[in-house]
């Protein structure tokens, strides 16, 4: 997983619920810096329903495009499990991190 679907996992998740994880992810096979945030090959995340997810990594799977599940989106904290190392945050706090990380460095 790289930050795009860190992102989008939060993006999903601001809208409430339990639990948010970006965590179900397969074992690392890079550094846990690169896996984070590297820019290698473009992917994308979809959210579906626990009901369709099934249905949409066999679609995946006919049509011959690499799939896994990823994680859950809903609630006030974000979770990231990436092979032996978990990383996790409150929501608002990640958010005004990012939202105001430009005004707080131009300010500095």
């Amino acid at each position: 997983m790289d930050l795009t679907s860190v992102a989008a996992v939060y993006e999903r998740s601001s809208n409430g619920g339990e639990k948010t994880t970006a965590g179900d992810t397969p074992p690392l096979q890079s550094r846990l810096d690169a896996l984070l945030f590297g820019e290698t090959q473009a992917r994308a995340v979809i959210s579906v329903s626990a009901l369709n997810s099934g249905k949409v990594l066999a679609q995946a799977k006919i049509l011959g495009v690499p799939a896994a599940r990823i994680g859950t989106v809903g609630g006030s904290a974000l979770q990231i499990k990436a092979g032996e190392y978990t990383l996790s945050g409150d929501l608002r706090e990640l958010h005004d991190l990012w939202w105001n990380s430009i005004a707080r460095a131009m300010t500095s």
